[in-house]
């Protein structure tokens, strides 16, 4: 919690002000949580200060939202074009992202717990810049980021606007994950110091996860492989299915999939959604193989059976059981 307070007074993100007649402070939130890797080691313990921004008004606190992030189908193209010509993959992380960019609206917030201003308990905060948990945040991120790299002589690619091109090195965003691509690993780590000039970033040296993603490079073999398998454990343990037996196929051709009918038992549709959302992911990052039972089993989203739940569980013990398949790239 100091490392995090500390980091957003380094940055500058607010200072003590009078809240002005007519004006409304949001409320402040910590969060807590427990970082681990694709593989799911521990990492580190991780404290965060956020806005509650369900309470900000659209028009008065905010406008635009929406910032692009790096699409699944441009990430797997890299991969492969990292395999193809045996490029080196260096893995950034922006420290505190959001706390670098502006603030594009005057907000005031509370005071955040346990690091209330003794002599000025009743003053309230002005954010000079961005701060986790506002609606517009990742947006003036985006923004800014975006900005220092087309700074540093990249072109911004149209058909993805988070992948940008300069010479022979690609820089690839998510949000506050960036992969930098080139043919050495000099080339790399000189692009991450130009852009360290400008944002607080950590080399976390050459990729081994991104995404939740387990990335394998084997380079004698010109292989990369990625692998899901600590999310599927998981899914495993988060359904209950620890002690289920494993299936040899996606889908169970015993079960009818077919659309409810009047007198029929259900499920609990959230939890039937969380599976199937569950699914949908991995069939679209990292496991084409149950594409089109995932595919089948969402068409029943808004009405699902138990024999429903009973076909998705059917494919979360399928994933168990192949939970070390990967896409190769070679």
């Amino acid at each position: 919690m100091a490392d995090e307070i500390k980091a957003v007074i380094q940055n500058k993100t607010w200072e003590l002000a009078e809240l002005p007649p007519g004006k409304k402070a949001i409320s402040l939130k910590w969060i807590f949580k427990v970082k681990r890797d694709a593989k799911g080691v521990f990492e580190k313990y991780k404290a965060r200060i956020v806005v509650r921004g369900f309470s900000q008004v659209m028009g008065l606190d905010f406008n635009e939202t929406f910032a692009p992030v790096v699409r699944i189908e441009s990430i797997r193209i890299i991969f492969a074009l990292a395999a193809a010509n045996d490029l080196h993959i260096l893995h950034v992380d922006c420290k505190n992202a959001f706390l670098h960019s502006i603030s594009d609206v005057e907000l005031y917030v509370t005071q955040p717990e346990g690091f209330c201003d003794t002599e000025f308990p009743n003053k309230v905060l002005c954010l000079n810049k961005s701060l986790y948990g506002l609606k517009q945040a990742p947006r003036i991120w985006y923004l800014f980021l975006c900005g220092v790299i087309v700074g540093l002589g990249f072109v911004q690619l149209e058909m993805d606007s988070c992948i940008y091109i300069r010479g022979d090195i690609i820089a690839v965003v998510y949000v506050d994950d960036i992969q930098i691509v080139g043919p050495t690993m000099m080339k790399c780590e000189m692009v991450y110091k130009e852009l360290a000039q400008h944002v607080n970033i950590k080399s976390k040296g050459p990729i081994k996860s991104f995404l939740a993603i387990d990335i394998i490079r084997n380079w004698n073999e010109h292989l990369i492989a990625l692998n899901q398998g600590a999310y599927i454990d998981y899914l495993v343990s988060e359904f209950g299915l620890i002690d289920a037996h494993t299936v040899s196929t996606p889908l169970d051709k015993t079960l009818p999939l077919l659309a409810a009918v009047p007198g029929e038992k259900m499920c609990n549709i959230e939890y039937y959604q969380r599976l199937t959302g569950s699914l949908n992911h991995l069939a679209v990052f990292t496991r084409p193989d149950i594409a089109f039972a995932a595919s089948k089993l969402a068409q029943f989203n808004s009405n699902p059976t138990a024999i429903h739940l009973i076909a998705a569980l059917h494919v979360l013990r399928y994933l168990k059981g192949t939970r070390n398949l990967s896409i190769i790239y070679k």
